[in-house]
């Protein structure tokens, strides 16, 4: 019964400051997107993931404010993420597999 004294107090708040929330995602999509742009500056995998995060709170943004154009262009987006990780990760893992292979010979 708790749990619905909670729900009924952020509807109330969300009746009473509609763009309270969306400040909040709009805030995290900007942090996202800065934290995302300097891993991938960094030739950081990662940042793919981060970007993918931010994608997926943009949708999220579109689906409450009714942009709906946001929905497309950001899981196009994440696709390109998903196609980058596996770019940026499989060369390394499979060097990394061959150094080991290259110790494990000469030991």
């Amino acid at each position: 019964m708790r749990n619905y004294g909670v729900q009924r107090m952020v509807k109330q708040l969300w009746m009473r400051h509609p763009d309270f929330s969306m400040f909040r995602l709009d805030t995290i999509s900007c942090l996202l997107t800065i934290v995302s742009t300097v891993l991938v500056g960094r030739r950081m995998w990662q940042g793919w993931i981060v970007a993918g995060a931010n994608s997926v709170v943009i949708c999220v943004i579109g689906l409450r404010t009714t942009q709906l154009g946001f929905i497309p262009a950001n899981l196009f987006c994440i696709a390109i993420y998903i196609h980058n990780i596996v770019q940026w990760r499989s060369p390394s893992s499979l060097h990394k597999l061959l150094d080991d292979v290259e110790h494990c010979g000469k030991t």
